[in-house]
């Protein structure tokens, strides 16, 4: 008898998936288990876009505490392209962060100020760790 394989998209698979389907649920998965956190990482990302122009989450890794939190839900800044506040520029860089190992990063911008600074105002700071 054999082994049976090792599932590669562990309980977050489901028949049809593509990586993408199943990265999506696992960040939203990090959004729920850590709102704040997740709130404070895309405050900080949009606030970070409208100053500097573009960037990739290093500049929010940099900055925004993770309380206990999976680094993994950095990730979640891509609901906000999704919302249409932000747009991948086609552009990737290497990350800085020595833990990153040089991995390449999305560059994103805003898409729409004003939908940008909407966005903030309709989505305050959740306060308090994680």
């Amino acid at each position: 008898m054999g082994t049976v394989p090792r599932d590669p998209g562990g309980d977050n698979a489901r028949p049809g998936d593509s990586g993408g389907d199943r990265r999506d649920r696992a960040l939203s998965k990090l959004k729920t288990k850590y709102p704040k956190t997740a709130r404070r990482i895309m405050r900080a990302m949009v606030e970070h876009l409208l100053r500097k122009g573009s960037g990739t989450t290093d500049a929010v890794r940099l900055t925004v505490p993770m309380d206990g939190a999976n680094p993994k839900v950095t990730g979640c800044i891509r609901a906000l392209a999704f919302a249409g506040v932000i747009k991948d520029t086609g552009k990737t860089e290497p990350s800085r962060r020595p833990e990153a190992h040089g991995r390449r990063l999305v560059v994103w911008a805003i898409r729409d100020v004003p939908t940008a600074r909407w966005w903030l105002s309709a989505h305050p700071d959740l306060g308090g760790a994680a």
